[in-house]
C-alpha cells in the first residue's frame, strides 16, 4: 500500500497542564552585552551583563503562570526593540533535515532483498513510522527553519478588540468554498491589482518553483521600519479603511513584534539552497544575521475568522502564500482568538535542498521497500507539525509547504481568529498600495474577480516543484 493512499487526520490531546518552562538568550548587537530570560511556572529568571563575566542574577514571581508567560514574553520584545538579538551568527544552518535522515534509516530497515528472511518483514508498520515522523514538533529553527513564539497578552487583546469592533461594521464575507466557516475581515484577494500584461518572462521562481503567470496580485503595504525597529504603515492595507487608526495602530505593533523573527527568517531563506537538479551543488554557508532596520517593507495583510460547530472538522490543503510574481518570501501566522476546546495544528514540508538530495543519492539502498521509495521520491521532506494554541505566533519561509488542520473538540460552536502577515522579499518591490489609488468599483464584480482568482491559483497548487531523483543513480 502507497504511503499516500489514504489520508490519515490526527489530533493529539494537548489540554494536560505540563510546567510551562521556556528559555531564550539574547546578545546586543553593539557590544558585548548578553541577557537571558527563563520562564519556569509563574516565574522568571533573568540573567545580564557582560559576555565572558559573571553574570547578575534575578527571580521575580507572579500572581499567576499567565502573567508570568506574559511578562517573559514582553521583556523579550523590549529588549530586540533595543538591539538584542538571538545570536545564530556564525552557527550552521543543518541543511539536511534529521527527520529526512529518519527516513533513510527506515529505508535500510525495509529493504525488498528476496532472500529467505524478506518474509519476516512487516512491511504494514512502514505507513505508520513515517506518520509518526510526519507528527513530530518541528525542530530548532536552524533545523526547520520554524519559529514559534507567543503574542503578549495585552497586545493580543487590543488586537481582537479593535478587530471585533471593526467586523461588526462590516457585512459577513464567508470565503469561497468554505460552506461559510471562514469568514474574511480583511482579504488581498478583493480588489487585487489587474495586470494588463505578464510582468515577467521568468522560467523559475525565487523558490526554483516553475514560474507562474497572472493576471492578479495581491497588493502590499509599505511599512516603514525606522533604526529602533518602529513599524509606521505609510499606504493603506487593501480592504481596510484608513479611517481605522487605532487598528492600524495596533497593527504596526504587532508587525513590531515579529520584525525580529522575520529578520531570522529572511536570514535563513538567503542560506537555504532547494535543489535545482544539480547534484555537485552542495552547501557548506552558515546563518549571517540580515538586519530589516532602516527599510520600506512591503507586506501583506490578512485577517480571517474561523468558526465551527461543536465537533465539526476543517483540513486545510497543502499551499504556498501567493503566487511568484508576488515574491512572498515569508509568513507570519498570529492567533488572537482560539477556543479552549478549539484543535488547530499547522503541518510543514518542503522539497528536498541540495544537500538532502545528495544524502538520498549516496544513502539509500538500492532496492528500499516500495513504500520508502514512493515517499523519497515524492520529492517533499516532512518538518513536523506545530500544535497552535491561543496567542501562538508562527513564522517560516515560503520555501514550506504547509497546511493547517482544525477541529472543534467542544460541545458547541467555538471559533478561531487570526492575523497573517506575508513579507514580500525586500530586495525586489513590486506594485503596491502606495501606486494604486484604493479601489472601490462594485463588490459584486470584485467578487467575481476573486473566484476567478481562487480557480487560477487552485490550478497552479495542484502539483508543486517536483525534480525527478533517480535513487539508483550511485
Amino acid at each position: 500500500m502507497a504511503i499516500n493512499s489514504k489520508k490519515i487526520l490526527i489530533f493529539i490531546n494537548y489540554n494536560i497542564q505540563l510546567p510551562i518552562i521556556m528559555k531564550t538568550e539574547l546578545e546586543h548587537i553593539n557590544n558585548s552585552k548578553v541577557w537571558s530570560i527563563e520562564l519556569n511556572n509563574d516565574s522568571i529568571i533573568i540573567q545580564f551583563g557582560k559576555k565572558g563575566y559573571k553574570l547578575q542574577t534575578k527571580k521575580i514571581t507572579f500572581s499567576s503562570v499567565d502573567v508570568a508567560k506574559d511578562e517573559y514574553h514582553k521583556r523579550i520584545n523590549e529588549k530586540n526593540r533595543n538591539g538584542y538579538k538571538e545570536n545564530f551568527n556564525s552557527q550552521p544552518i543543518e541543511m539536511i533535515n534529521p527527520i529526512l535522515k529518519s527516513l533513510v534509516e527506515l529505508a535500510h530497515e525495509y529493504c525488498d532483498w528476496y532472500d529467505e528472511e524478506s518474509i519476516y518483514v512487516d512491511f504494514s508498520s512502514i505507513e505508520e513510522k513515517v506518520i509518526k515522523l510526519q507528527n513530530e514538533n518541528p525542530l530548532h529553527f536552524l533545523k526547520s527553519g520554524i519559529i514559534e513564539k507567543t503574542i503578549t497578552i495585552t497586545l493580543k487583546n487590543t488586537l481582537l478588540k479593535l478587530i471585533n469592533n471593526f467586523a461588526e461594521k462590516r457585512p459577513i464575507d464567508y470565503h469561497p468554498n468554505t460552506d461559510k466557516k471562514v469568514r474574511d475581515i480583511v482579504h488581498p484577494s478583493i480588489y487585487p491589482l489587474i495586470l494588463d500584461t505578464k510582468l515577467s518572462n521568468k522560467t523559475i521562481d525565487f523558490w526554483k518553483r516553475p514560474y507562474e503567470d497572472s493576471k492578479f496580485q495581491w497588493l502590499p503595504s509599505e511599512f516603514k521600519i525606522d533604526s529602533n525597529g518602529k513599524c509606521t504603515i505609510e499606504s493603506y492595507i487593501n480592504n481596510l479603511p484608513v479611517t481605522e487608526t487605532e487598528l492600524y495602530k495596533t497593527i504596526a505593533n504587532a508587525f513590531e513584534f515579529v520584525l525580529p523573527y522575520f529578520e531570522n527568517i529572511w536570514s535563513y531563506t538567503n542560506v537555504l539552497e532547494l535543489y535545482d537538479g544539480d547534484h555537485n551543488n552542495y552547501s557548506d554557508k552558515t546563518y549571517k544575521h540580515i538586519s530589516l532596520r532602516n527599510k520600506n517593507l512591503q507586506v501583506i495583510t490578512k485577517i480571517v475568522r474561523v468558526k465551527l460547530k461543536a465537533q465539526e472538522v476543517l483540513e486545510g490543503a497543502w499551499h504556498v502564500e501567493g503566487m511568484s510574481h508576488e515574491n512572498i518570501v515569508a509568513a507570519a501566522s498570529i492567533t488572537l482568538d482560539q477556543g479552549a476546546n478549539f484543535d488547530a495544528e499547522l503541518a510543514f514540508k518542503r522539497i528536498y535542498t541540495s544537500d538532502e538530495a545528495e544524502h538520498l543519492l549516496y544513502n539509500v539502498p538500492q532496492n528500499p521497500s516500495s513504500e520508502i521509495d514512493k515517499f523519497l521520491n515524492s520529492f517533499h521532506v516532512p518538518l513536523g507539525k506545530v500544535k497552535i494554541n491561543n496567542g501562538s505566533v508562527i513564522l517560516f519561509p515560503n520555501s514550506h509547504i504547509h497546511r493547517v488542520d482544525m477541529k472543534n473538540n467542544g460541545t458547541k460552536e467555538q471559533s478561531r481568529t487570526i492575523l497573517v502577515f506575508w513579507l514580500v522579499n525586500p530586495d525586489f518591490k513590486i506594485k503596491s498600495t502606495k501606486d494604486i489609488i484604493q479601489q472601490n468599483y462594485d463588490i459584486n464584480k470584485a467578487y467575481e474577480n476573486r473566484l476567478e482568482l481562487m480557480k487560477e491559483r487552485t490550478f497552479y497548487k495542484q502539483t508543486f516543484n517536483q525534480r525527478d531523483l533517480n535513487l539508483c543513480e550511485h
